[in-house]
């Protein structure tokens, strides 16, 4: 089947009309065609003329409308194209900006979950560390470095830990300073009173205790979980 979207309606029509003069020449005559209007009335003239050319008008009328709906349907044709193109490119966006978004989800959870991992390591290591403290020292020598020491742990909890073991070490802190003072009453004969003494078996015993009782180091197993948020 021919494509009547490729033809060239103009041309059709300049051919036409070249096959209908050159028909009508040849059935005519151009000697008649010549004299006829030195023969005849203007009016006659007018219809004879009128006569010839009206198939011609129609011939290229049909010519122009045919050659107008030609180029409207490239034009419907080529907006469909571009529409179809305009959809692939929308339906590419999507699906990319689908993969965007599960990245960044991905991308997120591992961040915290990143996050959640250091997190519990640092809490785990500043718990092995108090661990570490409790066994090294016996708070019977070196206060003052001990004192040092523990308040540099208690600066890293403050980072990692919540409220509960910050006040917790805050008030192990305050008795290895209670200590120190108590260490330093002055003495009487070559020794510390009773009440000084007292005052120093007890507060050895409840920091030793601090390190040495379960109760107490629970804490450290309550506080290890990292919430998900």
């Amino acid at each position: 089947m021919p494509n009547w979207k490729s033809v060239n309606w103009l041309f059709v029509a300049g051919i036409t009309t070249i096959a209908y003069v050159l028909g009508f020449v040849g059935w005519l005559g151009l000697d008649r065609i010549l004299i006829y209007p030195t023969n005849n009335s203007l009016n006659e003239v007018g219809d004879f003329i009128a006569g010839v050319f009206s198939p011609l008008a129609f011939i290229w009328l049909v010519a122009a409308v045919l050659t107008q709906r030609q180029e409207l349907t490239e034009t419907r044709d080529q907006f469909e194209e571009n529409q179809k193109i305009v959809d692939a490119q929308l339906k590419t966006i999507n699906e990319q900006s689908e993969l965007l978004k599960k990245q960044h989800i991905l991308a997120e959870e591992t961040a915290k979950k990143t996050y959640r991992l250091s997190l519990f390591e640092e809490r785990y290591k500043i718990y092995r560390d108090f661990l570490a403290f409790g066994e090294k020292h016996q708070f019977v020598e070196n206060l003052d470095t001990a004192y040092l020491e523990f308040n540099g742990l208690i600066q890293r909890a403050h980072f990692v830990f919540g409220k509960e073991i910050c006040y917790w070490f805050e008030k192990i802190s305050d008795a290895i300073y209670e200590l120190i003072q108590l260490k330093q009453t002055p003495k009487v004969d070559g020794r510390f009173d009773d009440q000084t003494i007292s005052g120093i078996r007890q507060v050895r015993s409840y920091l030793i205790d601090q390190f040495r009782l379960p109760i107490d180091q629970d804490r450290f197993y309550k506080s290890m979980r990292v919430s998900d948020d």
